[in-house]
């Protein structure tokens, strides 16, 4: 089989799974679907980034798979916080108000964060180099999130 069709079926494949079972996973309150959408978005960055940092090899299917495991996990993102839910759940770390004192700019910043993961998936990175770029802007968007919206409980 073509590799081009391949991993355009192997991504595919993995978005229509994540899409269908990541709202479930988590349960259905807006809370722990955040919370699931964050595991896999968690996950999903960890082996990238250990892959950019040359911690693990570098596997293109695996890394177009994560990218499309965090793409369908964010994909109904903002709809998991809503008003009343700052420091709710029962990770270590949680949606902090500024959420909502902000929410234009919380709005924006998760806008932001699919487009980013959206281009990376759109990339589809076939070496640790174009990985490394294509990640690069969803790490960086990540961790500005977390340093404006989340805080330790």
């Amino acid at each position: 089989m073509n590799p081009v069709l391949l991993r355009t079926a192997l991504i595919g494949s993995a978005i229509a799974v994540a899409s269908v079972t990541l709202p479930l996973a988590g349960g259905h309150s807006p809370v722990e679907q955040r919370e699931a959408a964050m595991k896999e978005v968690g996950k999903s960055t960890k082996l990238l980034g250990e892959m950019v940092k040359g911690e693990t090899a570098f596997d293109d299917a695996a890394a177009n798979e994560a990218l499309a495991t965090m793409a369908a996990a964010v994909t109904d993102f903002g709809t998991y916080f809503p008003e009343g839910t700052a420091l709710a759940g029962e990770n270590e770390n949680a949606a902090g108000e500024a959420i909502w004192t902000d929410r234009d700019g919380f709005d924006a910043a998760v806008t932001e964060f699919r487009q980013d993961i959206a281009a990376a998936v759109e990339a589809a990175p076939q070496s640790k180099d174009a990985l490394a770029t294509s990640f690069g802007a969803v790490a960086q968007n990540c961790k500005s999130c977390h340093e404006d919206y989340r805080v330790k409980k």
